[in-house]
């Protein structure tokens, strides 16, 4: 090979080198960020279920202790709807 064909070559090797390594950084940045966004919507969504479950709770509690269903309503926040709803299914 001429010193011009190696050069090329070596070009050519350091050309796919850096293409590779940009795709590899690409990708790893991509999965962190990912991943990071998974565990925060999943961290929300728990936060949110647990309150949920909260509630519940309070209605079933406070409708033991023989509460009305507006005074559950203020006590939750929850519309007399879903008190009424979640009283007849338990």
């Amino acid at each position: 090979m001429s010193e011009e064909e190696l050069e090329l070559q070596h070009k050519k090797k350091d050309w796919i080198y850096i293409q590779k390594s940009s795709i590899e950084f690409a990708t790893k940045t991509g999965l962190q960020q990912g991943l990071e966004q998974g565990l925060e919507q999943g961290l929300e969504q728990g936060l949110e279920q647990g309150e949920w479950n909260a509630k519940i709770k309070m209605v079933l509690n406070a409708h033991q202790m023989g509460l009305p269903v507006q005074t559950i309503c203020t006590l939750t926040g929850l519309g007399e709807d879903e008190v009424v709803s979640f009283l007849q299914k338990s």
